[in-house]
């Protein structure tokens, strides 16, 4: 029995299954969970799992991997409450997953994990499998874009995924716009999904996606780096970064380019530490956000109480006076 992290308490196993990275086995995560400390007398054991039929076409658990590079991560919590829910794994309900065959010989299941690993716990060590075959001469990396294209059309279109979880999947076939916005959060020193490990987590990810997707008055990279230099030093302390505070100081930053008096961003920088001095929570200047304007209004939000602004800001950033009163009298 191998195991990926030897610990049988389940905040532990959790985090490590949730930030596994890599190339993995499956037996090895259903191994892992099984050290949890009372899994089995307490869960497991009420669960129940009628065999396959025989005429399915059946692979051993032990011959799967998972490559991580495009997968969600694995959150043994939600598995464990299907398990709880079906009382078990039903190998009708579940059917086939679906496994690609790489020219080196080895399988991987593109579509499936969480299956695999609840068929695994329930007993089973042989799971019904529909089998992809790469044609014998193709690279790794192009079996990897293939089978992560794959489970991103099949996922999202038949369930809901994270827009996080689906971007992590379209790095993995190298998406155009996908790579542009990787580009981007690796320059910010951002991580969404552990696809920059070294950067600050960016809480959030749809609002910075459509923003830099934009047609139109689309944020640049310059102005997300640059405000997301200055969010993670004024707070240094914070374990992630606001992707409500970062699209609206980024479009500030916008904003503050076409003013005929500008922030320098030294002056920027000591604003924000000196409002941050008695306002420590990034959250002060984003929980009055207007719905259809989420960018604008927390820039209006910066502009009046970090800058105190004088320099017509304020005018230039997008909000008629209907939106200023809606702000002002919510605060």
């Amino acid at each position: 029995m191998s195991v990926l992290i030897k610990s049988n308490k389940m905040s532990e196993v959790s985090g490590a299954l949730a930030n596994l990275s890599g190339i993995v086995s499956v037996q090895d995560i259903i191994d892992t969970i099984l050290q949890i400390s009372n899994l089995k007398s307490a869960t497991l054991e009420s669960m129940k799992s009628d065999p396959y039929d025989s005429d399915c076409n059946l692979m051993p658990i032990s011959d799967i991997y998972i490559d991580m590079s495009y997968q969600r991560r694995v959150r043994l919590r939600l598995i464990m409450q299907k398990l709880k829910s079906l009382r078990g794994y039903d190998p009708i309900i579940a059917g086939a997953i679906d496994v690609a065959i790489r020219p080196n010989g080895e399988h991987y299941a593109w579509d499936g994990l969480r299956r695999a690993i609840m068929a695994g716990l329930c007993g089973l060590t042989e799971i019904s499998v529909s089998t992809y075959r790469h044609p014998m001469l193709t690279l790794n990396s192009d079996c990897v874009k293939n089978e992560a294209e794959k489970f991103k059309i099949r996922n999202a279109d038949s369930e809901k995924m994270k827009p996080e979880e689906i971007f992590k999947s379209m790095v993995a076939y190298h998406h155009p716009e996908s790579m542009d916005l990787l580009k981007v959060l690796k320059n910010a020193d951002l991580d969404v999904e552990g696809l920059n490990p070294k950067g600050k987590v960016l809480g959030g990810f749809r609002e910075l996606q459509n923003n830099f997707n934009l047609r139109k008055e689309a944020l640049t990279e310059m102005e997300i780096v640059t405000a997301s230099q200055i969010i993670q030093h004024v707070y240094p302390k914070e374990t992630n970064v606001s992707v409500y505070l970062l699209c609206g100081f980024a479009w500030l930053l916008h904003v503050n380019e076409k003013v005929d008096t500008s922030y320098s961003e030294q002056e920027l920088t000591e604003s924000f530490q000196s409002y941050v001095q008695t306002n420590q929570k990034q959250t002060s200047l984003t929980n009055r956000r207007l719905g259809a304007k989420q960018r604008e209004s927390v820039a209006y939000m910066i502009a009046k109480k970090v800058l105190r602004d004088k320099n017509g800001l304020i005018e230039n950033i997008g909000l008629d006076d209907d939106d200023i009163e809606f702000i002002e009298d919510s605060i």
